[in-house]
């Protein structure tokens, strides 16, 4: 128990490093390559890939073992991808 409380203490930031281990397993026990109650949720909360729903489940998880009461649609806005980065500015033909 000892190393998972380690494991877990990392920092938002990188969790990342979670992706192909621990989020691998999320994404195949819950089945998110499928199409099931999960995958449907995080459809409709804006989440289409396997790989980005890992993030949010993992950050979830984190926090209710940290004993917090966790609010899935929160936890995809905090550790889900980031924004993509806004269009570059268009320049006025001369």
């Amino acid at each position: 128990m000892r190393q998972s409380k380690s494991y877990f203490a990392l920092p938002q930031e990188q969790y990342i490093q979670m992706h192909f281990g621990l989020g691998m397993a999320v994404r195949n026990r819950f089945g998110l390559w499928q199409d099931n109650e999960i995958t449907q949720f995080f459809r409709q909360n804006g989440v289409d890939h396997p790989d980005d729903m890992s993030m949010p489940f993992i950050g979830g998880f984190v926090e209710y073992l940290q004993g917090h009461n966790v609010d899935m649609v929160k936890a995809i806005e905090t550790y889900g991808l980031p924004p993509p980065p806004p269009p570059p500015p268009t320049t006025d033909p001369e």
